[in-house]
């Protein structure tokens, strides 16, 4: 299926520790197995010495943005979640990730 409009997908939860990290990774798991095959998204826990350690999630929903919502609820449920979902053509959705 072919989409000129996608909606880009953005989570971060700043300041996860490893009790939030190991949360949303049980989380992580129980979704993939069930998750919608429009959604292609990746997972990314940040732990520097020189940065506060971050969940990151980034990816391009191929629908529309209630639906994206809908499909990621399991994934920003646990709290201190910030996200972005923003409807766009699919070039540009691929030079968009930047969640600040």
């Amino acid at each position: 299926m072919k989409a000129d409009k996608v909606t880009l997908v953005e989570i971060k939860y700043p300041r996860a520790d490893r009790e939030k990290q190991t949360s949303f990774l049980l989380v992580w798991q129980d979704w993939l197995k069930e998750t919608d095959e429009r959604i292609c998204i990746s997972t990314e826990l940040c732990n520097s010495p020189e940065e506060e350690p971050t969940i990151l999630v980034q990816g391009i929903f191929r629908g529309l943005p209630e639906e994206a919502l809908e499909i990621i609820s399991p994934l920003i449920a646990l709290g201190g979640a910030r996200y972005r979902l923003k409807y766009l053509p699919f070039k540009e959705a691929l030079s968009a990730f930047n969640l600040s």
